[in-house]
């Protein structure tokens, strides 16, 4: 899971616009969506995170903690737990 990874080394990723991890990009602020086969809009958000890293996880804040923390192995036991009371 690429966003998994990107939480826990806390790197931003680049994905396609308009797919499931582009709305979770978003919401957790863990990177850049791209139109999908837009060579140029690639360019610049691979430049803008290469050159400008510290200024850009400055300015989004991105919230790689709390990714971490939505899809941990404890949050999976807890609600696998919750589904197996609920039976």
């Amino acid at each position: 899971n690429i966003l998994t990874k990107a939480a826990v080394f806390e790197k931003p990723v680049i994905v396609s616009s308009n797919f499931c991890m582009a709305e979770r990009v978003r919401k957790f602020k863990l990177g850049l969506s791209i139109n999908e086969g837009d060579v140029l809009q690639c360019i610049y958000a691979i430049g803008r995170l290469c050159s400008q890293l510290e200024k850009y996880n400055q300015e989004v804040q991105p919230d790689f903690q709390g990714y971490r923390r939505l899809h941990s192995t404890d949050q999976l036991i807890e609600k696998l737990q919750s589904i197996l009371n609920s039976i």
